[in-house]
């Protein structure tokens, strides 16, 4: 890793962008079997090692592959893994290692099965497809502020497909209150290459998002926008305020499916 992907300053720069970098050790997470010797040394009054019912340690132990020495992974902040990696999977290259970690951000899963797991197999071609697709550069946070100055904000992130008849968004705070007269609001979406279709709706400020039927709280929604394509909510608003734009795979989806979304989202004043 030292020698091909972290030689390389692209990749360095993003890292320090967009991820907390860390490792763990197979040994103290007992996937070899030379612990018995290495626990004592490591840990004189405690030969136990890591706790494995913890969510972090879990979501590692979920994204091993069958005998490879190290997994590159790329784990959420709720402890879901988005993408692992053999290390032998890179081929010399830190290019891919950069081109995986955008793939994971993006919602494709690089290297899991549907169900979330390591998979034997993985399809470069699928993932660089969407990394070129949904353009990855940085990758926002879940909060945007526009302003007079700066009336447009970039958003790359991820939804997930709920339980039909549920709602599963993810939320993205929008903070327009700096722009005094109001405007016209346009979020324009684009739904990455992976299977579920993407809903999105926009809620005031102050609602309370539902977790399940039809959203008819909605200030302006966006349904079942097919992988691949585009679409736009418009909300026209008098003074600022703040909104909530809601993130979720539409119900004829396979439920726990993941996908990417980029959102553009815009102030016209007056």
């Amino acid at each position: 890793m030292r020698a091909v992907a972290l030689s390389d300053d692209k990749t360095i720069e993003f890292l320090n962008e967009n991820l907390i970098s860390t490792w763990v050790s197979n040994v103290e997470l007992k996937r070899t079997d030379v612990n018995k010797e290495y626990f004592p040394k490591r840990y004189p009054d405690d030969s136990v090692g890591y706790d494995t019912t913890l969510p972090f340690t879990k979501a590692i132990m979920k994204g091993w592959h069958q005998h490879s020495p190290v997994d590159c992974m790329v784990i959420s902040a709720d402890f879901e893994v988005l993408g692992s990696l053999p290390i032998n999977e890179f081929k010399g290259s830190g290019r891919s290692y950069r081109k995986f970690i955008q793939a994971a951000l993006s919602g494709q899963n690089p290297g899991l099965d549907n169900n979330g797991y390591a998979s034997h197999t993985i399809d470069w071609n699928a993932f660089f497809n969407i990394a070129k697709k949904v353009q990855v550069s940085k990758v926002n946070g879940l909060n945007v502020e526009l302003n007079p100055k700066h009336l447009s904000q970039h958003v790359l992130n991820i939804f997930q497909t709920p339980e039909y008849g549920y709602q599963d968004y993810t939320i993205i705070e929008i903070d327009t209150t700096k722009i005094k007269d109001g405007g016209m609001l346009t979020i324009d979406i684009q739904v990455g290459n992976a299977e579920p279709a993407g809903s999105f709706d926009l809620f005031g400020g102050d609602s309370d998002i539902p977790i399940e039927g039809v959203p008819t709280e909605a200030l302006a929604s966006a349904w079942d926008i097919p992988k691949g394509k585009t679409g736009k909510i418009q909300y026209r608003f008098e003074e600022g305020k703040r909104f909530k734009l809601g993130a979720t795979g539409n119900w004829f989806s396979e439920k726990g499916s993941v996908n990417a979304f980029h959102a553009t989202i815009t102030v016209k004043e007056g």
